[in-house]
């Protein structure tokens, strides 16, 4: 469940962190240079809603559309730009990660407890506090 929650955040995490080792490669065009998209030219151009596609999924946005300035910023192009299923990007691959995980993880803390809770039968105080904390 958590996998499913926190990935949303985990890709606004990535795309920051990734802007940041390609924050040089984004240039404007020279003034008074031609383009072949005119509202892209000059630093008050209007994203669109959506990026178009060339139907290889390749995005057909300026590179100054994709520059994030907050999270909520990479939340409100992602959703407006990509849609809101682009927020979930990875998801079967953090639940591929964490169910083996959590599937040794959990039988190994109870076989330590069992076995902290038997070592420790004389303490009480060590059996109900100590022996959950060392698991």
């Amino acid at each position: 469940v958590s996998a499913v929650v926190v990935n949303p955040l985990d890709v606004v995490k990535t795309r920051i962190q990734a802007q940041g080792a390609f924050a040089g490669s984004v240039s404007k065009p020279p003034p008074g240079s031609f383009s072949a998209a005119p509202a892209l030219v000059g630093a008050d151009h209007v994203c669109p809603p959506r990026c178009p596609t060339t139907g290889n999924l390749s995005k057909l946005c300026a590179p100054e559309c994709n520059v994030y300035t907050s999270t909520l910023d990479v939340l409100r192009k992602i959703w407006r730009q990509e849609g809101p299923m682009a927020l979930f990007r990875g998801t079967s691959t953090a639940l591929a990660i964490a169910v083996p995980t959590v599937g040794i993880y959990l039988p190994c803390y109870d076989l330590c407890l069992g076995e902290l809770r038997r070592a420790m039968v004389g303490s009480e105080w060590g059996r109900d506090y100590l022996a959950p904390i060392a698991a």
